[in-house]
């Protein structure tokens, strides 16, 4: 069976969209029709939501302005998520670095 319909919903950005538009430019496959397709991230009452969006002007200035904003906080979110894990890492190996040592010497005074 052949495509005839596709769109493709990326987190906050539409560059899954315009990647698939430039190939899909080709003739070859002219058959497949693009819908524009959105996944926004937000939330509501606590709970996190991901809202699916499609047939919209993809060229929207509001909207690319708009998800540009949210890329950054995801991007920044990300970037701090790493940063936590890593000052928590490397306070996990103190630890275990003091509790081994700390075994070692038991296991050398018994």
């Amino acid at each position: 069976k052949k495509i005839k319909y596709l769109s493709i919903t990326d987190h906050d950005t539409l560059s899954g969209y315009k990647k698939a538009k430039k190939i899909l430019s080709d003739p070859f496959y002219n058959q497949i029709t693009l819908i524009p397709g959105v996944e926004i991230s937000t939330s509501f009452e606590g709970s996190n939501i991901h809202t699916l969006g499609y047939f919209f002007d993809a060229d929207n200035k509001e909207l690319n302005e708009t998800l540009k904003l949210l890329q950054i906080r995801r991007n920044e979110f990300a970037k701090n998520t790493l940063d936590f894990l890593k000052e928590n890492l490397l306070l996990l190996k103190v630890q275990i670095y003091i509790l081994s040592a700390i075994f070692l010497m038991l296991t050398i005074k018994s």
